[in-house]
């Protein structure tokens, strides 16, 4: 979980090879005038999900978690809204099975901390993230920009192709013990 202001945001596009498209839409759009709904910006690779809801009292959120997406939520507007979270390793209690069509399980555990957005700052939550949104009163606007982490296309990744072509061929003449301790150690 990354909990920080938008105008640091250049500070995370390196976590993943989508952050910089996303964050660049996220930085170039006006919100306010969005209609609600989910707006595709790289097909189902990367979209927003534009959202104006009332918030949840803290016994009303249910801690989530996704398998194929990092979401990057942004508040818009409202004066806050508060997170539950929980590392994904330490839920115990399943509402039922993960949906993979819809990428998501819930759980009833209680959160282990909360954190607070207010307009202008974003949260990015992995995989590993439990989160349960929506915590507060009033209500908010709000976008969630969703990056699919294994649809990347490695080849665009700078570095890339030639990094793992190097440790290909150090396994051939080095070894895998050899080629993997020299390619932790680069």
């Amino acid at each position: 979980m990354i909990f920080d202001s938008l105008k640091n945001s250049a500070l995370y596009t390196s976590v993943h090879p989508r952050m910089k498209k996303a964050f660049e839409l996220i930085a170039s759009t006006d919100w306010t005038k969005v209609e609600p709904g989910i707006h595709e910006l790289d097909g189902r690779d990367i979209y927003v999900n534009v959202m104006e809801r009332e918030l949840k009292k803290r016994a009303d959120a249910k801690l989530e978690v996704h398998n194929e997406y990092i979401d990057i939520q942004v508040l818009v507007s409202g004066k806050e809204e508060s997170f539950g979270w929980s590392e994904r390793k330490d839920l115990r209690q399943p509402q039922g099975e993960f949906n993979k069509e819809k990428d998501i399980q819930l759980f009833d555990d209680e959160p282990q901390t909360y954190y607070t957005l207010r307009p202008g700052q974003f949260t990015i939550l992995f995989p590993e993230d439990g989160h349960a949104p929506m915590v507060g009163e009033g209500t908010v606007r709000k976008i969630v920009c969703e990056s699919g982490i294994f649809t990347v296309n490695f080849s665009e990744v700078p570095g890339f192709v030639p990094t793992v072509a190097r440790y290909l061929a150090d396994i051939e003449s080095l070894g895998m013990a050899a080629a993997l301790k020299k390619f932790l150690n680069a």
